[in-house]
């Protein structure tokens, strides 16, 4: 209308990369199209407030802002003594009722879940930080599936009808079928469910049209068309270069204005008159002139300055800030008592955005009298919508598999650093004899064997079993190695950062100090044992008090049963596998007794085996001890039974009665245990020598539970999907 009227020239919309024609006619069922508003806020020189930004596509922030408060409320109470500040609660209160009101069938109880575009983008612990907070699954574009028109997450259990998308992924990216083709943020059919009303995204998808600065020079007058208002607040001083007057007055003015690309999306979008280059300004002028609807020119302000700590010392720093308003009603909105502070990284740098580092603070608003409000961490309990996820139905498949492989990869991590301290302590023992010696050839093709980095010290040459040190520094520090330690431990970094929403701020501190040490060990790449030993102690400790609070960080329900599945699994194949490669053989008495005190010490069971069996090492009571005691929790007997517990409680949506595929798996294994004797296992064929009991046993264990894990996966992590009519038809 505001075209039509000649109020907006349609250059202006149409050129704006905002613009979506695919959003063209969409009747959302949202009381008010824009729900989330935000808007960057300064004080200029003359003291007034001046609008800088509109925030209307995927606004950010109120995350920051939550976390800000909270933890100045926590680390620095007296400071609010007072001051009467008011609460965020009502805000948030107004946040959850606006979703849930959201619903495209007014349901009681809607399904909310929130997109994050993943782990790799710079606002993802914000969109982790809001999700935890506020109770919904966070969740990726490749958690769900539109089918049936209708959008479903894809959790453990199967489809789950999702009714209500808080986005955090740009408008282009929601949909590859009808938007950009290149995107792996969304989902392909999105925008069919949009339009057939069954999903409310919020924002709306092309609300993104909004955030365009060359809006601003017409804003006071359609204030005055729309509203019969004036604007309270003065925006900028703007020039959209699509008008010849304003144009001109660009170009003869550009030493002194910012010039912006009306699509602006960072700070490359953006030129600072004064600081160019004059084959810059001339550069520059030519894209004006090129496509003057692209430009807009704005006067620069000097922002005002907050007192910042930098390096023990109080320095001043450009600062804006960003204020947010939720819609309340279809014809309110509440805006935020507060908001979020973005501080400049330098003294002097004109740009303030996460982008460029800018660090934050807490932005308080005093009223006469304390605010009464309630607390903000009951904000977190029901509000009509569905609670707290605690159980593993709705944690979604992408979660569901990171958590599986954090367990594989801590255990893979934790018992390759063992057996290669072990390796490298043998190593430094001042002993010639030849069952040390040749003990020590085969404990190393036993690190090739549970590491995967053939041929390593299976080679046909034996150069380096003469010279083992590189070969075992490379498996221990090369990251680029597929199953060295470094890579191990760089896959565990990654999963951890993708699923950090779940774990207890103790967990974090561990699991931080824990990468930094690994990482300092990187960057120093000792060669001494004795440095390489006392780096791989420190790593083992932070791993097991790692792994303890992980623990304690979760229900089993909210997604540790699937850690404790991939841990337990991976344990099972890694001890399968130190016993097949070390053990399939029968050597000499002493040679085997090197071989089983290594075994036992890489284990951690040394002492407990000789508090256990009081006796000299012998090959029975080894394995009893490590393959066939259901009481010890380090032998694959009571990992075996751990698991079939684990595997007990995943859900059970479209698995009939009785076992499922990869419990049938988990019970072969355990029986093959349970039927087995240590004698029975240790029996050696006479002429050749070869414990071909004990290959075979280990081997087929090893191969069953390589089976459970794809099995696992393919039934809960990839989905061969049911129609989701079907499902509906259920419901």
């Amino acid at each position: 209308t505001l075209i039509k009227d000649g109020f907006l020239p349609y250059e202006l919309v149409y050129g704006h990369k905002g613009f979506l024609r695919q959003c063209n006619q969409i009747a959302y069922p949202n009381q008010n199209q824009i729900s989330i508003y935000a808007t960057d806020m300064a004080r200029g020189p003359d003291n007034r407030i001046w609008v800088i930004n509109d925030r209307t596509q995927a606004p950010s922030g109120m995350g920051y802002a939550l976390e800000n408060r909270l933890t100045i409320a926590k680390v620095m109470p007296e400071l609010f003594e007072g001051l009467h500040v008011k609460r965020y609660s009502s805000f948030y209160n107004h946040f959850k009722k606006m979703l849930k009101d959201s619903s495209p069938k007014r349901k009681d109880n809607p399904f909310i879940v929130v997109l994050t575009p993943g782990p790799y983008n710079e606002t993802y612990f914000e969109h982790s930080y809001l999700a935890s907070f506020l109770g919904y699954p966070l969740v990726q574009g490749s958690d769900m599936v539109a089918r049936d028109g209708y959008l479903w997450l894809k959790s453990l259990k199967g489809l789950t009808q999702i009714d209500v998308v808080l986005r955090r992924v740009d408008d282009v990216f929601c949909d590859p079928l009808e938007l950009r083709e290149d995107s792996w943020l969304g989902v392909a059919g999105l925008m069919n469910v949009v339009r057939k009303g069954n999903v409310a995204i919020i924002n709306p998808i092309g609300a993104g049209v909004v955030e365009n600065p060359g809006l601003i020079p017409f804003l006071p007058s359609i204030a005055k068309v729309i509203l019969g208002e004036d604007l309270i607040l003065p925006q900028i001083a703007t020039w959209w270069c699509g008008q010849k007057k304003e144009m001109d007055f660009v170009l003869e003015n550009i030493n002194h204005l910012i010039i912006k690309y009306i699509t602006q999306t960072n700070e490359q979008d953006t030129f600072i008159g004064p600081k160019l280059t004059k084959s810059q300004r001339e550069e520059l002028k030519k894209r004006i002139l090129k496509t003057p609807y692209m430009f807009v020119g704005q006067e620069q302000v000097n922002f005002s300055t907050t007192p910042t700590l930098v390096e023990n010392r109080i320095e001043p720093r450009k600062s804006i800030w960003r204020a947010f308003a939720v819609s309340s009603s279809p014809s309110e909105y509440y805006v935020m008592p507060g908001g979020l502070i973005r501080v400049a990284v330098e003294k002097e740098c004109f740009f303030v955005s996460n982008q460029s580092g800018g660090t934050s603070k807490d932005l308080w608003v005093t009223c006469k009298h304390p605010d009464i409000g309630v607390k903000l961490s009951s904000i977190a309990e029901n509000y009509g919508t569905q609670t707290l996820i605690t159980g593993l139905d709705s944690l979604p498949s992408q979660t569901g598999e990171n958590l599986f492989w954090v367990g594989r990869y801590t255990a893979r991590a934790l018992i390759v650093a063992r057996y290669i301290r072990t390796l490298i302590r043998k190593m430094t023992e001042n002993n010639e004899t030849y069952a040390h010696r040749e003990s020590f050839n085969i404990l190393c093709k036993g690190l090739t064997a549970i590491t995967l980095t053939y041929p390593g010290f299976f080679t046909d040459s034996k150069t380096k079993l003469i010279y083992p040190k590189e070969e075992i520094r490379s498996v221990l520090l090369d990251g680029s190695r597929i199953g060295s330690l470094a890579q191990t431990m760089n896959m565990l970094k990654n999963l951890n950062f993708c699923v950090r929403n779940f774990w207890s701020q103790d967990t974090w501190i561990v699991f931080d100090r824990l990468i930094q040490h690994w990482e300092s060990v990187l960057k120093e790449s000792p060669r001494n044992p004795v440095l390489i030993i006392t780096s791989l102690d420190e790593l083992i400790s932070r791993l097991v008090a790692f792994m303890w609070l992980v623990e304690d960080s979760m229900f089993e329900e909210q997604g540790l049963v699937l850690y404790f599945l991939g841990l337990r699994i991976e344990e099972v194949i890694l001890i399968s596998n130190k016993i097949r490669t070390c053990f399939s053989k029968k050597y000499s008495e002493e040679l085997e007794y090197e071989l089983m005190e290594a075994t036992l010490r890489n284990s951690e069971s040394l002492n407990t085996y000789r508090m256990s069996y009081r006796s000299s090492i012998n090959i029975e009571s080894f394995l009893d001890l490590l393959l066939m005691e259901e009481r010890y929790p380090k032998s694959l007997a009571n990992k075996l039974n751990k698991l079939v517990i684990s595997a007990s409680k995943l859900p059970r949506s479209g698995i009939s009665r009785g076992l499922s595929s990869y419990e049938k798996l988990i019970y072969e294994a355990r029986l093959i245990i349970q039927l087995s004797s240590a004698e029975e296992i240790a029996s050696f064929d006479k002429n050749s020598l070869e414990r071909n009991f004990l290959d075979n046993s280990m081997n087929k264990i090893m191969n069953l539970m390589m089976q459970c894990s794809d099995t696992i996966a393919q039934n809960y992590f990839i989905h061969v999907y049911q129609s989701a009519n079907k499902i509906m038809e259920k419901e």
